[in-house]
Parts: structure tokens; sequence; C-alpha cells
């Protein structure tokens, strides 16, 4: 459990002890998607174990190359606050596309945070591809890289209601 909270893969957590009930089984890998900061897998689980299955291999992720996510620094503390926040709080989510200037300053980021933050949510963003590097700036800027990422999606998702709404 330390080794995958050191890393931020707290969604394999929940994995670990519903196979661990399951009991004895098997998966097979049909297809892995890596993404800029993890993967998506889509697998099957067998039940019974593999016959031609090697023995496990344990495996270390201190300073392994895909430690996908670093714990944020206490210095980005006010803009992971503010992004937490904007999920779960739709009034807020309204005053930072009206006036992110006046809720960077109540969350006390600096004039760099703020101008990161301000460039991000001009919607829409043209980067159809690989819409997962919308995020990118604030990542940089400290943020933890899921709670950008969805931060950045409810606060798109939140804007396109309102232009709805306004149509």
């Amino acid at each position: 459990m330390e080794q995958l909270d050191e890393v931020g893969n707290t969604e394999m957590l929940p994995w670990a002890v519903v196979l661990g009930a399951v009991g004895s089984q098997h998966m097979e890998l049909l297809s892995y998607q890596p993404t800029p900061r993890h993967g998506h897998a889509v697998v099957i689980f067998q039940a019974g174990q593999r016959p031609d299955a090697a023995p496990p291999q344990p495996f270390h992720f201190e300073n392994h190359p895909y430690a996908f996510y670093r714990r944020p620094s206490i210095r980005s503390y006010p803009l992971n606050k503010l992004l937490y926040d904007s999920r779960w709080m739709r009034e807020l989510r309204l005053r930072m596309l009206r006036d992110i200037e006046a809720v960077s300053s109540e969350y006390g980021l600096s004039p760099h945070e703020a101008a990161t933050l301000r460039e991000v949510c001009k919607f829409p963003h043209n980067n159809t591809d690989r819409p997962a590097l919308d995020a990118d700036p604030l990542v940089e800027l400290g943020a933890h890289p899921v709670g950008a990422l969805m931060a950045v999606h409810v606060l798109e998702a939140e804007q396109r209601r309102l232009q709805k709404a306004c149509a």
C-alpha cells in the first residue's frame, strides 16, 4: 500500500482488496493505452491460476521512471485547494469563469499562478487530440495531475452549460 500511495496510484488500492476477496484468478491484458501521466488497460479476469504462469516478481516503485505522481509541494497548496474546491462548488466555478482574478486573489495565488489559471480557463481548448494536456500548465506549477485534470474538466463542462443556457 505504501508503494502505491508513494506514486499516487490510489486507484489500485480498492482493486487490491477486491482481488484478494475474489481468490485465485489470473488476468489477461487485452489492450493498454498510455496517456501523459498514467495508462488505461482493458483486462479480463479468469478464474483460477494460470497453468503456465511464471512466479510473481516483486516490483519496487521507489525512484522508478514511472512514478507518475509526486506529492505536491506545500507551496502549491493554495492552487491545489482552489482546484479541489472548484470540483465540488458550482458557485466557485461560476466565479472562476466570470472573474478569475478575484478568485485567484481570494485563494492567495501568486501572479504567475493566476496568469496560468486565466489561460487554462479560456475555453474551449483546441486540444482535441490530447485533452489531458489542458491541465499540464497547472501541473507544471505544482498542481496534482489528477486534481488539475478533474478541475479543468468540470470548469469546461460548466462553461458548456452556461453557453447552452444562453443559446
